[in-house]
């Protein structure tokens, strides 16, 4: 929903010359490289979390199922409309599965919870409809099931009619083989398993789990866990050693390290050492292509003492949103990011869905997901520098900003995160080498305070179209106050410039 807001709320400057900031305002300056190109714009940083318990603790169902119906309810009908690139098995869900419990398509009824649950193959089938080309993550139960587990799960989800599970999988009514995206090889093992708890026990059971699935998937890709929230009492000793050790022995193996950012109360600045050393041990491994899986980032939650419904609503408030996009826009600028599932399709902290009763609705999470689905895939992230007393990167910023453009190269989009509750964003905008760029178009992620909260009977938390003035060489823009903002600028022709 695109609703309007009186101009006096949301205002936007195209002006050929800067102006001095007014009180409430605060200036800062964004300055662009259009021909540098930092990376090309993966949708895949734009995955999800899905929460799969009903796979858990199930009895075997037998005999065929028709695939007839995606996924229920609100889950399934946000999906199909938000069309996610990337989904991913919520981790902890991966360390209690028993996928052969129930392989199928159908319904079972859950020994433990006395419920009916859906099937492995109806889950996946609701994946691909709401996303016919989507990928997802199978996050390998490790701490239960074995690699011959495993070797049996690739061939249920691969195999032909000449394998023993994959005609089983055919014959539940699945004739199409669905074998996942990437296969990350546990969740968090280091952090919660003892037996993991060394990297060279680690990447020995890893390296059984990667054979046993490599002999039917050859071309099986793999993330492997890297030490998860470094900085806890936890996880303390195990740099760089730990990280380093399983690079040693297993970069010629994998695709990706998975890595859980949990910052509960601090926001991205303070990940950013640890992103950077995990950069330099990538590029020094024997295989500097591997990139980074961002599975599990918890926002900063400030204020709710760790209470899980006060978390969830904050996660869901305007202020939940902006620092989500705060995220988004940190991971984006870094170019050993190659995916990334910041967003939860399943109600809860995060979640993109929510109920009230029997009423389903739509969160803000869901706005925001929206809105930065905005951006083309395969856009490129140009080299940009953003100044300013509140763009200066660590715990005090306040505004945020990246600059992309278009596959064709005829537009850039200019993404601004100001989560100041009450300061405007005068932006001043330089171009090098290219100054021919005009405003088309500019929305606006906002609601009245940074505590909104989108309802099942009010949606605060909208999009709004802000008025331009086209037509004029654009060389300053204002951000409104606690705003996500996406300006479209396209190149002037020469008769325009004249």
């Amino acid at each position: 929903m695109i609703r309007s807001i009186p101009v006096a709320l949301f205002l936007i400057l195209a002006l050929p010359m800067a102006a001095a900031a007014a009180p409430g305002e605060e200036s800062a300056t964004l300055t662009i490289e259009p021909r540098k190109t930092i990376r090309v714009f993966d949708d895949a940083l734009l995955g999800v979390n899905d929460s799969w318990p009903e796979l858990t603790g199930l009895n075997r169902l037998t005999g065929p199922a028709p695939l007839l119906r995606p996924k229920c309810g609100t889950i399934g009908i946000v999906a199909s409309q938000m069309r996610p690139t990337l989904f991913r098995m919520a981790g902890v869900d991966s360390q209690f599965l028993d996928w052969k419990k129930n392989p199928g398509s159908g319904y079972a009824v859950s020994a433990r919870a006395g419920t009916s649950r859906v099937g492995l193959l109806r889950h996946l089938a609701s994946i691909r409809r709401q996303n016919p080309d989507a990928g997802y993550i199978w996050t390998v139960n490790m701490v239960r099931n074995t690699p011959e587990d495993a070797r049996d799960l690739a061939e249920f989800l691969a195999g032909g009619s000449d394998t023993l599970w994959g005609k089983l999988r055919i014959d539940l009514g699945c004739p199409e083989p669905m074998p996942p995206a990437i296969w990350e090889l546990g969740d968090e093992l280091d952090y919660n398993y003892s037996r993991f708890g060394s990297a060279s026990a680690c990447a020995r059971e890893c390296q059984r789990y990667i054979f046993a699935i490599r002999s039917v998937i050859p071309d099986a890709r793999f993330a492997v866990p890297a030490v998860t929230a470094p900085w806890t009492e936890r996880s303390k000793g195990k740099l760089p050693e730990f990280n380093r050790l399983l690079l040693d022995a297993l970069a010629g193996e994998i695709d990706f390290l998975s890595f859980h950012p949990y910052l509960r109360d601090l926001p991205p600045a303070v990940a950013e050492p640890y992103f950077d050393l995990l950069a330099r041990e990538i590029a020094d491994s024997r295989n500097p292509g591997i990139r980074l899986l961002v599975t599990e980032p918890a926002l900063p939650l400030s204020g709710t003492s760790g209470n899980l419904q006060a978390r969830r609503l904050r996660s869901e408030s305007l202020a939940g949103c902006l620092e989500e996009a705060e995220w988004f826009l940190f991971l984006l600028n870094r170019p050993e990011v190659g995916a990334a599932t910041l967003f939860h399709l399943p109600p809860g902290i995060r979640g993109m869905t929510a109920t009230a009763g029997a009423l389903p609705y739509e969160t803000g999470t869901a706005k925001l997901y929206r809105f930065l689905r905005r951006i083309p895939p395969d856009s490129e992230l140009l080299r940009s520098t953003l100044s300013g007393d509140a763009a200066t990167f660590g715990r005090g910023q306040t505004l945020g900003a990246a600059a992309l453009k278009s596959p064709d190269g005829k537009e850039l989009y200019l993404l601004f995160n100001n989560l100041s509750p009450d300061t405007a964003r005068p932006t001043v905008l330089r171009f090098l080498r290219e100054r021919e760029w005009q405003l088309e178009s500019a929305v606006c992620l906002s609601a009245p305070e940074l505590a909104s909260r989108n309802t099942e009977t009010e949606q605060p938390i909208a999009e709004t179209v802000l008025p331009t003035a086209p037509g004029e060489p654009l060389s300053k823009l204002t951000i409104p106050p606690k705003s996500l903002v996406l300006a479209t600028l396209k190149r002037m022709t020469k008769e325009e410039g004249k």
